[in-house]
């Protein structure tokens, strides 16, 4: 073999080297772009619950003239807002809203109406609005 042929052949293998290099880079940067998004994600989802249970400890605080039809209330501080209403059973259900970068979560929660307020039930907490979904429905934003 002649140096020319190993140099050729040296070549070869640290060309092969980068190649595969590049190959194993760029498929760690598909993961880590994967991840991102993951971490991303999971932090909004975060923030959101954040800004909902906060609206909602905040509404309980607030002075509502509840009636059948949905109130809202701006919690401006932490960008959210509650909504409340009686139902035809005389309880008050409260929604608090999370609205971060247009998407948004939703809290629900049983409460019992006294004088100008509203007070949570010790076990009020509601995954999904228990009411049809015509009532479910709250008030557009401004």
């Amino acid at each position: 073999m002649t140096s020319q042929q190993r140099g050729v052949s040296s070549l070869s293998a640290v060309l092969l080297l980068l190649l595969l290099g590049s190959f194993m880079l760029s498929g760690l940067q598909q993961q880590l772009s994967a991840r991102f998004a993951s971490v991303a994600s999971e932090s909004l989802a975060l923030k959101q619950f954040s800004t909902a249970v906060s609206t909602l400890a905040w509404a309980e605080k607030q002075r509502w003239g509840l009636n059948q039809e949905w109130q809202c209330q701006a919690f401006s501080a932490y960008k959210g807002r509650a909504c409340a209403k009686r139902t035809v059973k005389g309880e008050a259900i409260v929604a608090a809203q999370a609205a971060v970068d247009s998407h948004s979560l939703t809290l629900w929660r049983w409460a019992e109406p006294v004088t100008a307020g509203i007070k949570y039930r010790a076990r009020g907490w509601i995954d999904l609005c228990p009411l049809e979904a015509l009532q479910c429905q709250l008030p557009v934003a401004q």
